[in-house]
Formats: C-alpha cells, structure tokens, sequence
C-alpha cells in the first residue's frame, strides 16, 4: 500500500514539473522577439547605369555627383534582402578592416575591443552610433526601411570608401592586402554581416581622390 502511495505521490510531482517546464517554455518562446536577418550580397555598377534607368538604387551615398566626369565612375552596390518576419531600419553600413600584427598596433587592436559612440548627422538631427575603433561608417540621410520578404539595392560612391582606405594605407595600422568586411546598421545597432568580402586593394589602385585635412582615425 506504501508502495502504490510512495509511487503515486512522485508521479505527480514530476507530472507538476513537466507542466512547469512546458509552460515557462511555452511561455519565453512566445515573449522572445524574432530574430532580424538579413541576406546581403555585393556588386560593382557604374554610375552611367543608374544615369541610364538600367539599375535604380534606393539609397546612394555619393562623394560627387553622379555626371561628375573626375570622379571614378564606379559604384558597391548591396543587394540587401529581409529575410525574417519583422520590418527592419537600415541607417548606412559599417566597413571593418584587418590591423597589422606588430607592436605598433596592438595598442590599437587593444582598442577595438571597447566600443565607443559616434555622432553622426543626418537629415533627421544627430544619431548616436557605436563603433570598434578602426570602423568606418557610411549611413543614409535617412533609415531605409525594409519590410519582411523585401529587396533593396544600396549603393556607396567608389571615391567614398577608397578615401577611406588611403587614409588606413597613411596610418601604416591595417593590413589591406586582406579583404574588408562590410556590415549593414540597423536602427537599433545591430549589425548584418555581408556575405561577400573586398579586396582593399582595389581602393588603392589609382589614388586621385580628394583627401580631407582631419584624418577620422586619429
């Protein structure tokens, strides 16, 4: 009789836990955002492309005008794809470079493992962004929104980014025989890593771009 009681009694203790457990379960899975994701690949274009109605970018991030006949004629274009069920702000992408292994960069590798916030402006006022050190941002005037299952084509001036990778070239910091990793900032700061890679090298061809007196990596 003991038994059948001892027996009955650690049946429903484990029945009373199986329920917890459902439950809670059942519970966070249906509390927990979903996961934003984003399929990003990357192209080279011309700019007579877009001139000519061949391809229509959403967004553009221009160092010149696009009739600019001194400026390179190139574009990097993102072909960004939301792939998740939630609605997603993109403000601009992130570009990361390799640093040198040698001693006089490993203060600066160091670095890169604190964040730290940017301002930036856009049409909208200023934003707050948080960056590694050695990150460059490029962001939009304004978020470009992304609905779940939508595509966009994102395009940033050639002259843009080889600016920047002169700049790293002159701080004698970076490695840029390797390739740049390219993310895309969302509103809330997270980041969505591009499945290609590009060479840095292809930056540093032809150096006819326009300097700015401040180097940003300073």
């Amino acid at each position: 009789m003991m038994d059948s009681e001892l027996i009955a009694a650690y049946s429903s203790i484990f029945g009373s836990i199986a329920t917890f457990l459902s439950t809670a379960v059942a519970l966070y899975l249906g509390l927990r955002r979903p996961r934003k994701s984003l399929l990003i690949n990357s192209y080279f274009y011309k700019k007579s492309q877009v001139l000519r109605g061949k391809i229509e970018p959403r967004f553009l991030i221009l160092a010149h005008d696009l009739n600019d006949e001194e400026s390179d004629g190139r574009m990097l274009g993102f072909n960004v794809l939301n792939n998740c069920g939630e609605e997603i702000h993109i403000i601009g992408f992130i570009e990361r470079a390799y640093f040198n292994r040698s001693i006089k960069t490993l203060v600066k590798r160091i670095k890169r493992i604190s964040k730290r916030d940017v301002s930036c402006f856009t049409r909208h006022g200023f934003i707050s962004v948080e960056l590694s050190y050695g990150d460059r941002q490029y962001l939009f005037h304004e978020p470009v929104i992304l609905k779940p299952g939508e595509q966009q084509l994102l395009c940033i001036d050639y002259d843009v980014i080889q600016a920047t990778q002169i700049s790293r070239e002159q701080s004698g910091l970076f490695n840029l025989k390797r390739p740049l990793t390219f993310y895309a900032l969302d509103v809330e700061g997270k980041h969505f890593r591009v499945a290609s890679k590009i060479p840095a090298e292809n930056f540093l061809k032809e150096k006819t771009c326009r300097m700015s007196k401040h180097n940003w990596l300073e």
